[in-house]
């Protein structure tokens, strides 16, 4: 609890002076490097940079991890820095952002991705050097991009009936950055405590637990003079079981639990979360292969219904513009729903917020949070969907047809120049049910449709090239109830659309903030907070795997 009054207490000390910088050597190093770009960086024929930002990331990490009771490697506190340089060309009416040119560039030839380097060193002269080759990168970029970009607007007849560009209030946000404090000295004994669990189960091969801390802290600066300083507190627990069915199948769990700041609750919640993998472990040993069909109502418990949303709902609703491409090929990563606002996009009883001023629910810290974005614009709070219904989009500088104004949700990554973004999604349901309840009505839900059982997924799926891997798949029975362990099934035919066959929704959320097993290194982080759900229509299909031979001789 102390922790949590600190954080608080660090959250409402801001600078409300837009030219008042953290006395900070970050902020001095890119001020002077930012001003000295401003004043000489020009290129006779080339258009002159209109925008420029710098952000620092710093790292803060501890993990400490055992195996089935035996410690592993430790991993000593570690902390790095990197920074992201991007910068448009132009002025405001019309300048190089919101075009892909296909320019192969220095950053493993991706097509538009900012300027970016890990492990800079820390000192003012070092972040002065990395900045100075990282913006005349950016610029060679920038003003290709521009170049191209008139030649492709003049080639499609394209007038500029919005700016590029929207102009915003200054925004200052200086937030106090407590010290790191690493893992208590007493971790390695817990966590081999929990991890030693696994040896009930005599054929667990590897039962892994993973204690994480980490504190990124951010800098951010433009030349527009808008600054943050902000940091981003996370605790989690990994727990990864390897381990084979009865017929041979080779299954991997892994999953990602967030923790409250409670030292407390917090190995109570370990405990929990290796109890519940093991659990899982032995109903998957003890699983029945699935060879049949399924097209029904399947209930979506916890880590499930929030894994439906990331996958289903997170992409359709951010990336609400698409972006210009030289090739004339469509933006495949445009969400679903950028033409879709006064329609109706899920179930009637749901609300959906996106909060990157929320930095704590439930206990735990929200990796979303995000008081200033990667555009110097001051982020809100906004809701998204009212009653079923769109109503807003995450929106940037770049305004779009229908939704002109900034909510400052513009965000960028190692992979990406700025897009509108999505950071702290909660999903709220206006009616909602209990966990005995929402099973009584999947059940009701199958007595109408006559079918002899119903599914249930329990825990967490994969979604992959069109077809959802779930973890863990439970068989429930219309006529007693009774349930089995499934496995050998897929998902298929899920989209956006099935946000709209939600049926019914539990009365507790899930908050989960770790999706680095889906993103890749140096995504935008988000959280998402959600209920179970009942899904009314899916399709399960057996899978086409073919089980490993067991091994000649029994597990030690």
């Amino acid at each position: 609890m102390k922790r949590v009054i600190l954080f608080l207490a660090f959250l409402i000390s801001l600078s409300l002076s837009a030219h008042s910088l953290p006395e900070h050597v970050y902020f001095q190093a890119m001020n002077d490097e930012l001003m000295r770009t401003q004043k000489q960086l020009r290129v006779k024929g080339s258009a002159s940079p209109f925008f420029i930002a710098y952000k620092l990331k710093e790292e803060h990490k501890h993990q400490v991890s055992a195996s089935l009771g035996s410690a592993l490697p430790e991993n000593a506190p570690t902390n790095h820095l990197s920074a992201l340089v991007y910068m448009y060309t132009g002025k405001a009416a019309k300048n190089s952002s919101g075009f892909v040119p296909m320019f192969q560039f220095s950053n493993s030839g991706r097509e538009f991705a900012v300027e970016f380097a890990k492990y800079v060193p820390k000192s003012y002269e070092a972040i002065r050097r990395k900045l100075w080759e990282l913006t005349d990168k950016a610029y060679i970029f920038a003003s290709s991009a521009y170049d191209k970009k008139e030649v492709y607007k003049k080639r499609k007849g394209l007038q500029d009936e919005l700016p590029d560009f929207s102009k915003a209030p200054v925004s200052a946000y200086r937030q106090e950055i407590p010290d790191f404090e690493p893992l208590p000295a007493d971790t390695q004994a817990v966590i081999n405590q929990i991890s030693a669990q696994g040896k009930k189960i005599p054929y667990l091969e590897r039962f892994v637990v993973r204690r994480e801390r980490v504190q990124n802290r951010y800098y951010f600066i433009d030349s527009e003079k808008d600054f943050a300083q902000y940091f981003v507190p996370q605790d989690y627990v990994h727990v990864q079981a390897l381990f084979r069915g009865k017929e041979g199948d080779f299954h991997n769990i892994f999953r990602s639990y967030n923790l409250s700041d409670d030292p407390q609750q917090q190995i109570k919640q370990m405990q929990e979360a290796a109890s519940e993998i093991l659990a899982e472990v032995e109903a998957q040993h003890q699983a029945v292969r699935a060879k049949q069909p399924y097209v029904g109502p399947v209930l979506f418990e916890k880590k499930a219904a929030v894994d439906f949303f990331f996958f289903f709902f997170y992409p359709s609703a951010r990336h609400s513009k698409s972006l210009l491409r030289a090739d004339d090929r469509t933006d495949n990563e445009a969400g679903y729903f950028k033409d879709r606002l006064g329609m109706r996009v899920m179930s009637a009883f749901f609300d959906v917020y996106d909060k990157p001023l929320l930095s704590y629910k439930d206990g735990i810290y929200l990796s979303g949070f995000m008081p200033v974005d990667d555009e110097g614009v001051a982020a809100e709070n906004i809701q998204l969907v009212k009653d079923g219904k769109l109503i807003a989009l995450p929106t940037m500088r770049s305004p779009m047809k229908g939704q002109e104004k900034n909510n400052g949700h513009a965000r960028a990554n190692y992979h990406m120049f700025p897009r509108a973004g999505l950071t702290n999604l909660l999903f709220e349901a206006k009616e909602s049910l209990s966990q005995e309840q929402m099973q009584e009505r999947l059940l009701q839900r199958c007595r109408e449709l006559e079918l002899e059982y119903c599914y249930i997924i329990p825990s967490s799926f994969e979604y992959w090239r069109g077809k959802g891997l779930p973890e863990l798949v439970q068989r429930i029975y219309t006529k007693d109830g009774r349930k089995e362990a499934v496995n050998g099934l897929e998902i298929e035919g899920l989209s956006a659309r099935s946000l709209r066959s939600i049926l019914a929704a539990g009365k507790e959320s899930y908050v989960f903030g770790d999706f680095s097993k889906y993103e890749m290194d140096g995504a935008s982080p988000i959280s998402i907070t959600a209920p179970s759900i009942l899904v009314d229509e899916i399709e399960l299909v057996p899978d086409m795997k073919v089980p490993d031979t067991p091994p000649s001789v029994d597990l030690p």
